[in-house]
């Protein structure tokens, strides 16, 4: 089966060109507040999927890291679907076919149905960008706490 994911990146290359390498001081208090940040937006995009069983929200997953001129944090969510519900998708008409068993099995209208061939008529899945609206939202929480993680490191100086 294809993957897609999805990452939402705090990024601070532009402030790094300009400044050049991060000193240490600033990489780290960078790392402990993006750690932070990336997890309560982890959390927000879990509890703002729609999720009948799970799946989506326990596959979320995130990592903060650093380089010498950089500190990023991601969250991914690496579900087949999820690049469908982000922006949305037109779906062809096409044919269901049983992958494991020899026949699909099913409820319609009441009946069930046992069938070695479905015709999907196809469709459109609308666009639900929960990862960037949860960050939008939290866009001047992340702003602030960055700018003053990175004043206590210079003030500690």
């Amino acid at each position: 089966m294809p993957s897609a994911s999805l990452a939402v990146i705090f990024d601070d290359s532009a402030a790094d060109q300009a400044l050049g390498n991060l000193d240490d001081a600033v990489r780290a208090a960078l790392m402990d507040v993006q750690t932070v940040l990336r997890q309560e937006l982890q959390r927000r995009i879990a509890a703002a999927l729609p999720s009948r069983t799970g799946a989506e929200r326990r596959g979320l997953t995130g990592s903060t890291y650093a380089t010498d001129t950089g500190v990023w944090s991601e969250v991914i969510d690496p579900e087949f679907y999820a690049s469908f519900d982000a922006e949305g998708a037109d779906i062809p008409a096409h044919e269901i076919l049983p992958n494991v068993a020899q026949a699909l099995s099913f409820m319609d209208d009441g009946h069930h149905v046992i069938t070695g061939r479905v015709q999907s008529p196809g469709g459109h899945i609308a666009a639900r960008p929960i990862q960037q609206d949860q960050l939008e939202a939290m866009a001047d929480e992340i702003e602030a706490r960055m700018q003053a993680a990175v004043a206590r490191a210079h003030a500690a100086f």
